[in-house]
């Protein structure tokens, strides 16, 4: 029995214009922050609410960016791998593989930790709310123990 099943390339082609855009804006963004590309990150995501569950911080505009860069401060070679995405009508999610080297202080509540040199591979996912072609707001799941360990604090 021969089934009329589109390749997932004509299925991709069904997502409305912007679910793409925002889905591009997400992917985007992670690229830019590989690339250490600042303004080209909040030209696509700056302005949403950035959530972070792990450490309970909520952020948006420059608590955001200094987040991001404190971050990169941390691990100067992190990169984000995005190994799977989808998006739906409001929702867009990445799942991604951050991987660094703790060579800078780690700001944690009370203080920071020095730098260990160690190597970081950390599984995540942000799960994106869109509106239109824009994500207003990025909830980001990470294994924060995998952090800690990295930095020697668990």
């Amino acid at each position: 029995m021969d089934l009329d099943i589109p390749s997932p390339p004509e299925r991709a082609g069904h997502m409305s214009s912007p679910q793409s855009a925002a889905l591009d804006r997400c992917v985007g963004s992670i690229h830019a922050f590989n690339d250490a590309d600042w303004e080209r990150f909040f030209e696509l995501v700056g302005d949403m609410v950035y959530v972070e569950p792990p450490t309970g911080r909520v952020l948006q505009g420059d608590a955001y960016r200094e987040a991001l860069l404190a971050w990169r401060r941390a691990f100067s070679d992190l990169t984000g791998e995005i190994t799977n995405r989808a998006v739906t009508a409001d929702t867009a999610v990445l799942e991604i593989v951050w991987r660094g080297t703790h060579d800078g202080p780690l700001a944690i509540p009370g203080g920071e930790l020095p730098p260990t040199g160690n190597t970081a591979e950390v599984h995540g996912a942000i799960v994106y709310r869109i509106e239109g072609d824009r994500p207003v707001q990025g909830t980001h799941y990470l294994d924060l123990m995998a952090v800690l360990r990295a930095a020697g604090a668990a």
